[in-house]
């Protein structure tokens, strides 16, 4: 807690805020949660991928500080399924030369990552 009585949240979790003003206390029970702001698609390896390759997607649900949201929930699909599949781990296998979109979603907030399949 600040000073001026701004508190910032550190964690998820409850706390309790104490406040007093000369003689007067005032206690509050204080909820912290997190909220999934975006989505983001980590392609540390490219986004190129051979016909019969598979390639491992990373997915990241973040609050709006950008910190990552643990037990975030994902749902993952390929826009041409003959390009290239996505399962729900998160690995995309290219099916066919192309470009292909991968679409990753999560409490309403989605990103799309393009991929290029190569024969």
């Amino acid at each position: 807690m600040h000073e001026d009585g701004a508190g910032f949240a550190q964690n998820t979790g409850t706390a309790q805020v104490r406040a007093t003003y000369g003689s007067t206390l005032a206690i509050a029970n204080v909820t912290v949660t997190q909220t999934i702001e975006s989505v983001v698609i980590l392609t540390y390896f490219g986004n190129t991928i051979a016909v019969g390759d598979s390639m491992l997607l990373y997915v990241d649900a973040r609050d709006h500080n950008s910190f990552s949201v643990p037990g975030a929930t994902f749902s993952l699909q390929s826009l041409d399924p003959s390009i290239a599949t996505v399962s729900l781990e998160g690995w995309i296998k290219g099916k066919s030369a192309g470009e292909v979109s991968i679409v990753a979603m999560a409490a309403g907030k989605a990103d799309t990552a393009g991929f290029i399949i190569v024969p």
